[in-house]
Formats: C-alpha cells, structure tokens, sequence
C-alpha cells in the first residue's frame, strides 16, 4: 500500500487575458496550474474570480456583479480554460468598455489543499471605444501643387498604435 502525505498547496495564474493589454472582446480566460510537492497528490481543479477595479470593486457571480468576493465553477487540468459564467463583452451588465479588471485564479490538489498565496493574475482594461483622428494639413477642399507634410491629430482614450493615412 502507498500512501501519500501532501500538505503543499498547488499553485496556478492566469495566462489569458494578459496583464496590463487593452481588450474589446473575451470569449475566455486560460491558466496554467500545478501542484509542487516532491509526493505530489495532483492538482484537481482552478477557479477564477473577476473583480471590477472601479466603482464598487465588484466581483462577477456568473451572472452578475456582487459585492461579495466570489469564486466561479472550477475547471479541470494543468492547461486550463474556462469559457463559461464569463461576463458578457461591451455591456452595462458585463465587460463594460473603459473598465480596468482583475483575475485571479486558485487551484486545489487532490489532498484538499488550497492555494492561499494567489500569484499576480492579469489586470487588463476593456476598450471599445474607437479612436479618433483629424487630418489638419491638407485642408478639405483646397487644391496643391506641392505637397510636403500631412499633419493631424489622433486620439483614444488610452491608447492608440498609429494613425493610418491614406
């Protein structure tokens, strides 16, 4: 008979969203977790939590924001995804655009251990709104027979790549 003694908690984070990007749509949220015991008994299951950083600082509940810190269905394997009880994207009820979010994830071995220390987890801003650009030089309307500059102004409310002129 083998008997196994683990009393190390596993560990796990959150590879997808990654932290500090801008998205405008999450179908679902990928990690990684692992049980580092020598005599490991392996891990069993990760759960994620959602939390808004703005407002309230509310958790998703799988249906809704709450007050309370909530922690949703576990997923199952050390490459995990969960794709269900998300908050819907680009919604007043959901992942709403210019929201700053936090996810975190825990795992549990097959010893009933639980990952208490929970790693960084990925904070990410939702952005929907598009970007705005004007081009001030050459004027609308007006006809050149030398052109030597193309100037404008772009704008987004976090952030912009470039602007493309055509």
């Amino acid at each position: 008979m083998v008997i196994r003694y683990d009393i190390t908690p596993p560990s796990s984070n959150i590879t997808f969203p990654v932290n500090d990007e801008f998205y405008n749509f999450i179908s679902s949220v990928t990690g990684w977790s692992n049980d580092p015991n020598t005599n490991l008994s392996g891990v069993k299951d990760t759960q994620i939590r959602i939390q808004q950083l703005f407002g309230n600082n509310y958790y998703w509940n799988g249906t809704q924001w709450v007050s309370a810190e909530t922690w949703l269905s576990p997923v199952s394997g050390n490459n995990w995804i969960k794709s269900d009880q998300l908050p819907p994207n680009n919604t007043p009820f959901g992942f709403e655009d210019n929201g700053l979010y936090e996810i975190k994830s825990r795992s549990f071995d097959i010893a009933g251990n639980t990952q208490t220390v929970l790693l960084s987890g990925s904070v990410f801003r939702f952005d929907t709104s598009s970007p705005t650009a004007t081009i001030d030089q050459p004027l609308n309307g007006y006809r050149y027979n030398l052109l030597t500059s193309i100037y404008g102004v772009a704008q987004d409310t976090y952030n912009f790549k470039f602007p493309l002129v055509s």
